[in-house]
């Protein structure tokens, strides 16, 4: 890569105009068009040479350091040119890709230099020789390029998306419920506390209840608040509120009282349904409370039969709040239509029938809970709740004694079950369906390793938005994978994976995923305008007023159009200029030997200086080192995307609904302790150690610590090495503190140099000639590239 001095630098924006309008804007500023198809193919290169390896390009007729950044994992690309100055910095960009790049009249020239390792040479070409044509017509703009022929188009928007299917009523899940209690109303429905409710008996409750509302004003769209406990009474609630043609809000009792009072006050609903133990802990609301637990007396005079139905596909089935970027909860509204259509595959696809039996242990307000529920109603298996709420050993001893065969829940819940797992009492479970986290293979194989036949297990993924599972992929827990696909879209569902302007992107791009079909909600309780930011048109389907969900979720497409997970866009974070998906680290570090569980986050504890934080759990009998696992992820990993600091934990801190609770994980403790410190000696070393402590924001650093292992990285080593030159007058290069890491070493390289008389040897100092810019020296570059990246920074 050149190290020019002169480089210039110009910026102008790709978002707009055409390419005839860019070559025209680089002709008056007398700079190279191909420099902006430089960008272009710098583009290219980073959605298929690997996305490990950051890459810098270099102009073909000139020295200009071009950086092509991406503005978002979506595909955002970046609307400037700009010096690359990280890579500058610490004399990156050897071997990185070499482009030429010239428009004529009748045809666009691109070539491409790479080594080869990572990059796909023949895709890449075909893309290439694609972009070159549409921009020879001139009138393409940046936004508009294609990376499809229209052969791939068709594959990934028809023949992947062509789910279309239709069965026999009814068209709701309540009655497909009343027609399993026509059938055998003598079998068991519910079980919970060592109480049981027949499906004849469940009916005839929820009638009642039901009839009970449509007195007091219920209807199709109408809201009704569900408030209770793992109960024979919670299913009563959601079967009598669908039965009056009302909409259900569950509200998870453990929430705090403040929570719950914004969902009531959002939501409004007409009735409140709860039980008498919970009433003091309810915030006071405007809508009545029914306890379904004292009032059965009154509901008992209304007659037990069932109701005709007043409420249809398309009328509200639910409301579920979840989390807001605001700091406030948001109601997403699901239509009977959704979770029917879920009802009805997830019966075929896992092949649920009568004699199934599923223990389900997630909150009411959990969206998984809700097809579970009406799932097994659905064809006359049995729901068991567990009274008490979920703990490992208990809910392991309720599968083994009340024999059961389904569990759905999150990924990171279901992992505390396998430390009670022994060759004498297996996990006897017939399927197990998992969801909302990344899967840690690992893991599963370490406990499932010696299994003859282990449960079929579902790595699930869904939206609370679009009705919760949109896609499944089956796997087999004995045999490790990096990335356990999500699978492909379920009956009546479409998934596309486009860029920032819903352009699809080719397989193996990543993108954010769209979802489209019947499962799509019709968006958030009285949020008019992040509705139509999430919930948009989908302009592939064809159908009059068809919608799709904007995901937030990065994802890919193989070859064969099964969908992997990536991260989410939301927590994509930027360190010193780049921009990285910690679920991919979080991957790597559970890759690692001796590594149970793996979260990690980029936390800004002291202000302007945001750091990559890992949290590892060891598995049984391991003993993590935190620089053993800086090593194994340096191994596999680009610099910037290696965390900082490590924390060790016992156990990953969770929420109610058994996900990471990130908001819980500690701040690293930066203070040193005397395991392994050895106190500088000498006044060279002395004082490389206090400027590795002050720019590392650490208490102390020893003669053998590390430098990069303590946190640093090529923008803090170039700090280092100006202040070491503001301290002993000596200029060294960047590479100096990576051949050097330990104060010991680099103080021996910097008293060798100051011995040898280096700056003795400096050639004088010639006056430049006038009216000429003097160059910058190296402490002036670092300065500059510095504040471009972190302005203000010292």
């Amino acid at each position: 890569m050149s190290n020019s001095v002169n480089a210039s630098v110009h910026q102008h924006t790709l978002s707009g105009p055409g390419w005839r309008e860019i070559a025209e804007y680089c002709g008056r500023q007398a700079i190279p068009a191909g420099r902006f198809l430089d960008a272009l193919c710098g583009f290219l290169l980073g959605r298929y040479g690997g996305h490990r390896q950051p890459f810098t390009m270099v102009a073909s007729d000139g020295p200009l350091l071009v950086g092509c950044a991406e503005g978002g994992p979506a595909g955002d690309i970046a609307a400037t040119l700009r010096m690359d100055a990280a890579a500058a910095a610490d004399g990156g960009g050897l071997g990185a890709p070499r482009f030429q790049a010239r428009i004529g009249p009748d045809e666009a020239r691109l070539l491409l230099e790479h080594a080869g390792e990572g990059v796909d040479g023949d895709c890449l070409l075909r893309r290439m020789e694609l972009v070159g044509r549409q921009i020879v017509g001139g009138a393409a703009r940046w936004e508009r390029l294609s990376l499809l022929d229209g052969a791939e188009a068709r594959r990934m928007l028809r023949d992947w998306n062509d789910t279309a299917e239709s069965g026999p009523g009814p068209h709701t899940v309540h009655e497909l419920f009343e027609q399993q209690a026509r059938r055998a109303p003598g079998r068991v429905a519910v079980v919970c506390g060592g109480q049981t409710l027949t499906y004849g008996e469940l009916n005839v409750r929820a009638n009642q209840l039901a009839r009970h509302l449509r007195q007091a004003g219920a209807g199709a769209d109408t809201l009704v608040g569900l408030c209770v406990e793992r109960s024979l009474e919670m299913i009563v609630g959601l079967l009598g509120i669908l039965k009056s043609g009302a909409a259900y809000v569950p509200l998870d009792a453990s929430y705090p009282a403040e929570r719950l009072r914004h969902m009531l006050e959002d939501a409004r609903p007409l009735m409140l349904l709860t039980q008498e133990r919970l009433l003091e802990r309810l915030p006071p609301v405007d809508a009545p409370a029914l306890c379904l637990d004292t009032a059965w007396p009154a509901l008992a005079a209304h007659s037990a039969g069932d109701l005709a139905p007043i409420s249809g596909p398309e009328h509200l089935c639910y409301v579920i709040y979840t989390s807001g970027s605001t700091g406030k909860p948001k109601g997403a509204t699901i239509q009977h239509q959704g979770l029917h259509n879920l009802v009805r595959w997830y019966i075929r696809h896992y092949e649920v029938s009568a004699d199934d039996r599923a223990l389900i242990f997630s909150s009411i307000s959990f969206d998984l809970t809700q097809k579970n529920i009406f799932a097994m109603l659905a064809v006359g298996a049995q729901v068991h709740l567990p009274a008490d709420g979920y703990a490992p050993d208990l809910a392991f001893r309720q599968i083994e004694e009340e024999g059961i065969t389904i569990l759905n829940c999150a990924t990171r819940a279901f992992y505390p079950l396998l430390s009670y797992q022994t060759p004498e009492r297996p996990l006897r479970l017939r399927q197990v369906l998992i969801g909302g986290e990344v899967v840690n293979s690992q893991l599963l194989a370490d406990a499932f390793r010696h299994t003859a036949r282990p449960p079929l297990f579902h790595n699930t993924y869904g939206p609370t938005e679009t009705s919760d599972i949109n896609c499944s992929f089956q796997f087999d827990p004995r045999e490790p994978q990096d990335n356990v696909p999500l699978g492909l879209p379920i009956d009546n569902t479409r998934f596309y994976v486009l860029d920032a302007w819903l352009n699809p992107v080719p397989p193996g791009v990543p993108g954010e995923l769209h979802i489209g079909g019947v499962c799509v909600g019709r968006g958030y309780l009285r949020r008019p305008g992040l509705t139509a930011e999430k919930f948009i048109p989908d302009p592939f389907c064809g159908e009059p007023g068809a919608r799709m969900y904007k995901s937030g979720d990065l994802a890919r497409q193989r070859a064969d159009g099964t969908v992997e997970f990536l991260g989410r866009i939301d927590q994509q974070v930027k360190i010193r200029g780049f921009r990285i998906e910690p679920g991919e680290i979080e991957a790597a570090l559970t890759a690692l030997p001796g590594v149970r569980e793996a979260a990690v986050l980029a936390r800004e504890d002291s202000p302007g200086d945001k750091r990559l934080v890992a949290y590892a759990v060891a598995r049984d009998g391991a003993a993590l080192d935190p620089a053993a696992l800086r090593a194994g992820l340096a191994a596999s990993l680009p610099e910037h995307m290696v965390p900082a600091h490590y924390v060790l934990l016992e156990r990953l801190p969770l929420t109610p609904n058994g996900k990471t609770d990130r908001k819980a994980l500690p701040a690293p403790d930066l203070k040193r302790g005397d395991d392994g410190y050895t106190a500088p000696a000498g006044a060279t070393a002395q004082a490389l150690a206090a400027i590795w402590a002050d720019t590392l924001g650490l208490d102390r650093v020893g003669a053998d610590d590390n430098f990069f292992a303590l946190g640093g990285h090529s923008l803090l080593a170039t700090q280092v090495l100006s202040k070491l030159r503001a301290a002993f007058g000596l200029e060294l290069p960047v590479r100096a503190l990576f051949e050097a890491p330990t104060v010991a070493a680099l103080a021996a390289r910097v008293d060798s140099a100051l011995q040898g008389g280096v700056s003795a040897d400096l050639a004088p100092i010639a006056p430049a000639p006038a009216g000429v810019p003097p160059r910058l020296s190296f402490a002036q570059q670092r300065l500059w590239f510095l504040d471009q990246y972190e302005p203000g920074s010292p």
